[in-house]
């Protein structure tokens, strides 16, 4: 299975532009952002494509219990950004970790759906805006 998920981030990798690289190494290389929500095999993965580009991936499953929205506060201040994807996590985690991103000045990036194409997409979108 690891090695399945490296092939698929190898994959996302190689079908990019030199140009689309260049941006998404930019945007990641020092920086720390926060998971919230999406599969915990679909953020592994993320993760690995992060950690490869010098950047850190923390992972909050968006579940909606007293003692999960209550880590969110201290994960979003350590994130330079936080991505929701919107398909996958509980209402109440996606509108606090947006109701937190505004309070402590990060950037809040919802996206349309789990996944590292999602993901790469929203990077990208991160360095246009």
């Amino acid at each position: 299975y690891l090695e399945k998920s490296l092939a698929s981030v190898e994959h996302l990798l190689v079908g990019m532009t030199g140009e689309e690289e260049q941006i998404i190494n930019k945007i990641i290389l020092g920086k720390s952002f926060l998971y919230v929500g999406g599969l915990q095999h679909t953020a592994n993965n993320i993760q690995k494509m992060v950690n490869q580009m010098g950047g850190e991936l923390i992972y909050h499953d968006g579940g909606s219990g007293k003692s999960a929205i209550s880590s969110l506060a201290r994960l979003v201040a350590h994130a330079d950004a936080v991505f929701v994807p919107m398909d996958n996590v509980s209402h109440h985690s996606a509108l606090e970790a947006k109701k937190l991103c505004k309070q402590l000045q990060r950037k809040f990036i919802p996206m349309k759906s789990s996944g590292l194409a999602s993901f790469t997409n929203a990077l990208t979108m991160l360095a246009v805006g």
